[in-house]
This record gives structure tokens, sequence and C-alpha cells, in this order.
């Protein structure tokens, strides 16, 4: 019994040493982090940027992380140093792509979440490339002309 009493006041002394050195490798383990893996993404859209909301289930918290992030050359986003708890998940994009996806994430000590983010097709708008396609009328099949 000696030994447990001994072992706790050892293990609080150097959890007290750490933090008055500034050591928050302890701190750091009671916040998760999010790894945000992106899809359909093209290395050479260096344009994009994405806007991340996280608002607490409760409604105790809204905006807990509000920032932008830029995605890396392997196409994920880490958010590091989020306080354990359930929360609703906006990420909106900014750059050439405009798709937004909202998802609720429970975020746990110590762990990183992987949420998986799908794009949609989206192209670069410049002059140059604007096609219309011609269309072709069909005077036969018009509301005017057909009978009920």
């Amino acid at each position: 019994m000696k030994g447990l009493y001994v072992y706790t006041v050892l293990l609080l002394t150097t959890h007290l040493i750490c933090a008055a050195n500034g050591d928050t490798s302890f701190a750091s383990q009671q916040d998760g982090s999010t790894q945000l893996t992106i899809y359909n993404h093209s290395a050479n859209y260096k344009k994009d940027s994405i806007l991340v909301i996280y608002d607490r289930c409760d409604h105790s918290g809204a905006g807990i992380i509000l920032k932008v992030y830029h995605p890396l050359k392997n196409h994920t986003v880490t958010i590091e140093d989020i306080p354990a708890g359930k929360y609703f998940v906006t990420i909106q994009w900014l750059g050439i792509h405009h798709d937004r996806m909202e998802k609720i994430v429970k975020i746990k000590k110590g762990k990183c979440e992987v949420i998986p983010v799908r794009l949609g097709e989206s192209q670069e708008f410049s002059k140059g490339q604007v096609r219309i396609p011609s269309e072709r009328l069909d005077w036969a099949n018009l509301k005017v002309f057909t009978m009920k």
C-alpha cells in the first residue's frame, strides 16, 4: 500500500515540475486533434483555402475553432488542440472549390479523428476557356404547339 502512495506522489510531483518548466506534453494529451483528408483535390490548385468552424453540440460554445486553413502537399489539414467533446463541424471551401460540408464529430483525449472530405469537380474561370454550347430549338415540341 505504501508503494502505491509513493508512486502517486512521484507521479504528481513529476507532473507539477513539468508544468512549472512549461512542458505541455501532459496538457496536449488532454486535447484531441482532427485531420481532414481531402479527396479529388488537384495539386495545381494552390488558391484553395478552407474555413473550419467547430461548435459544441450542447450549445455551450459557438466557434470554439474558427480559422482558415490551407491544404498541405499531401492534401491534408491537421487541426490540433481541440478540447474533448462532441462538435458540429462546418467545412467551407473558399477558393476554386465552393463545396460545403457539415458533420458531427466526437473528439477524444489524445486521439486524432480523421474526417474524409470529397470534393466535386470544378475549374478555374478564365475568358479563354469559356465555351457556350450551341442550342438547337425544336419548333415542333414547344408548349404553344402541343394540345392537351
